[in-house]
């Protein structure tokens, strides 16, 4: 049976020590220490109006988190939509788009087992129907296969501070939302919208690279946090 638990905190300098960090650390090295410390906890967190379980190291959707931000960005929930989150982790952001009486078609894809599992069990937890795939982003999915929205809470630093390094923080040199942008108008409805995780300062102009896409975009949400990350949730359409 699956317990809740309190959210595990410990002090920066003591999360760097654990994880082999011994220089002095800057304010992001600290903050990416907090965030990997966080996560290796398994918690039950409410969500929206679900109750999540999260396994150790997949992605925790506590308060202060960018899935938060997510949410809060797409706004009320579409009804009659095929809906795709990329990246699910969870579950959480996809879950709580597909209320039983909105009549959503909601595929929660993810390429990490433990994620797949959980999105499963959630969807279970919840009563929320949703279709789990494997997938290497929009890789599994048949050509042609379009979605009115598609999420994407992807990884928003493109090199890990101080060495710390994991899956679910780091996209390298963002080649992952390099290729999610370049894939996204083939599987975006006409009408549709993508939400998408964007980190300014890592390198990328992400609505520069959606223009070159014919895509547009706008900044639905953004969170300045003490380490000095500005975090933004860009909405992306055709233009």
């Amino acid at each position: 049976m699956l317990r809740e638990v309190e959210e595990h905190r410990i002090s920066s300098h003591a999360a760097l020590e654990l994880l082999g960090v011994t220089h002095e650390s800057s304010a992001l090295d600290t903050g990416h220490a907090d965030f990997i410390a966080q996560q290796s906890h398994p918690a039950i967190i409410p969500f929206a109006d679900l109750t999540i379980y999260a396994p150790s190291h997949v992605y925790h959707p506590w308060p202060q988190s960018s899935t938060h931000l997510m949410r809060q960005a797409i706004g009320a929930s579409p009804c009659q939509a095929a809906i795709l989150e990329i990246g699910c982790g969870t579950g959480a952001v996809g879950l709580s788009l597909a209320p039983p009486d909105a009549g959503n078609e909601l595929t929660l894809s993810d390429n990490d087992p433990a994620a797949l599992a959980a999105a499963e069990i959630n969807a279970m937890a919840n009563e929320r129907f949703a279709r789990v795939v494997k997938s290497d982003l929009f890789s599994a999915f048949e050509t042609g296969r379009q979605w009115d929205l598609i999420v994407f809470n992807a990884p928003l630093l493109f090199a890990a501070p101080g060495g710390l390094c994991h899956a679910m923080a780091i996209d390298t040199d963002g080649k992952l939302i390099k290729r999610f942008m370049h894939e996204l108008p083939a599987r975006l409805k006409p009408a549709g919208s993508a939400y998408v995780a964007w980190a300014e300062g890592q390198g990328l102009d992400l609505p520069v690279l959606a223009e070159k896409q014919n895509l547009t975009t706008q900044v639905r949400a953004t969170d300045r946090r003490g380490s000095g990350i500005v975090v933004n949730i860009l909405e992306v359409k055709h233009a």
